[in-house]
C-alpha cells in the first residue's frame, strides 16, 4: 500500500511507466491477435489474387484484390485496421442483366444472380452468406450458414420462410456448389460443402 501512498516524483515516475508499460503491452497483444488471427488470413487469401481499385480511384476504400475464373469472379476486401470489415466474394462475372421494354418496365432477365460470401473468423471457420437476386421475380434474399454450410440464425424466423429458403439452396445447389469450388480450387479457403451435395 505505501507504493501509492508514496507521493515522491520517483514514484510517481514508475507509476506512470509501470502504467505505460501495462498499456503499450494491452495494445500489443491486441495487434498481434488481431494480425496473426485475422489479418494474416486475408493477407493468405490475397496472394492468389490481383490488386485492383474500384472504378479506377486509387483510394484505400477502392482497393480490391480480384480474379477471374472462368465465368466467375472472386473479389475481397481487405479488413479495416483492428477492425472486422473485410470480406470474400464470387459471382458470375456478367453480373445480373434485364431487357427493359419501352416503358421501363422488365420484360426479360437473365438467371437467378447468386453471390456467395465469406467472411473469415479469428483463427480459423467462415461465416458464409448466400445472396440470391432475381429483380423479375422480385427476390432479394440473403441467408447465413456455418463452414458446414448449415443455415444460421433461423429459430426467430417464421416456418414457411426457413423452408424458403432450404428450397431455394437445393434448387440451386449446383451454382452454389460450382461457387464453392471457384473458391476452393483458386485460394486458400476450405469450404465444405457436404450440406448441399446429395
Amino acid at each position: 500500500m505505501n507504493f501509492f501512498r508514496d507521493e515522491s516524483k520517483t514514484a510517481i515516475i514508475k507509476r506512470l511507466l509501470i502504467l505505460l508499460i501495462f498499456i503499450l503491452s494491452v495494445f500489443a497483444a491486441i495487434n498481434v491477435i488481431w494480425y496473426v488471427g485475422y489479418q494474416q488470413r486475408y493477407n493468405n487469401i490475397a496472394e492468389h489474387l490481383e490488386i485492383t481499385h474500384l472504378f479506377g480511384e486509387e483510394d484505400d476504400d477502392m482497393l480490391r484484390y480480384t480474379k477471374e475464373v472462368g465465368d466467375y469472379t472472386i473479389s475481397m476486401k481487405m479488413p479495416e485496421y483492428l477492425g472486422r470489415g473485410g470480406f470474400v466474394s464470387v459471382a458470375k462475372t456478367a453480373g445480373y442483366t434485364v431487357k427493359l421494354d419501352d416503358n421501363g418496365n422488365i420484360i426479360e432477365s437473365s438467371e437467378m444472380y447468386i453471390t456467395l460470401y465469406i467472411w473469415p473468423e479469428y483463427f480459423s471457420g467462415y461465416k458464409i452468406g448466400l445472396d440470391f437476386y432475381d429483380e423479375a421475380n422480385s427476390i432479394f434474399e440473403q441467408v447465413e450458414l456455418n463452414s458446414d454450410m448449415v443455415p444460421l440464425n433461423i429459430d426467430d424466423l417464421d416456418d414457411d420462410y426457413v423452408e424458403y429458403i432450404l428450397k431455394m439452396i437445393s434448387e440451386y445447389q449446383d451454382e452454389i456448389n460450382e461457387l464453392i469450388n471457384v473458391i476452393n480450387e483458386n485460394t486458400d479457403i476450405d469450404i465444405t460443402n457436404n450440406a448441399l451435395v446429395q
